[in-house]
């Protein structure tokens, strides 16, 4: 019964983790794409800071829970702490990586702020899993 159940969870965390990842790449841009509207940017990025990419996590991984507590909400006790400890890893991770990197190199590069989004996601999701 155990095992059925982490394979559940572990099946959402990683359907959370495409959508969050899928979604956040779109909302990266959607700010531009609405012609600048202010109640789009209140989910999307606005421009290319690390609070904008916090935004993206967040407020991904927020809706994802919602969508995953209706299917999970039976087959699991610790559903809340969960989910926090995973965003807070997400959040944690996104300005840790991308100050380092732009301490190290002393410019943003591209690529590496994309990748940490994805690998903070990825992270953040798969905590759950264990806890």
């Amino acid at each position: 019964m155990g095992q059925i159940k982490s394979r559940s969870v572990l099946f959402w965390e990683l359907i959370g983790t495409i959508f969050i990842i899928i979604l956040g790449s779109v909302l990266h841009f959607a700010f531009e794409w609405s012609g600048n509207q202010p109640v789009v940017g209140v989910f999307s990025a606005v421009n290319e800071s690390v609070w904008e990419h916090l935004k993206l996590a967040f407020w991904l991984a927020l809706l994802f829970m919602l969508i995953e507590y209706a299917a999970l909400k039976k087959k699991v006790n610790n559903f809340a702490l969960a989910k926090t400890i995973g965003v807070y890893l997400m959040v944690i991770i996104i300005p840790i990586v991308f100050y380092s990197c732009t301490a190290m190199t002393g410019k943003s590069i591209f690529v590496i702020d994309i990748s940490t989004f994805v690998v903070a996601v990825i992270i953040g999701q798969m905590s759950s899993v264990s806890c």
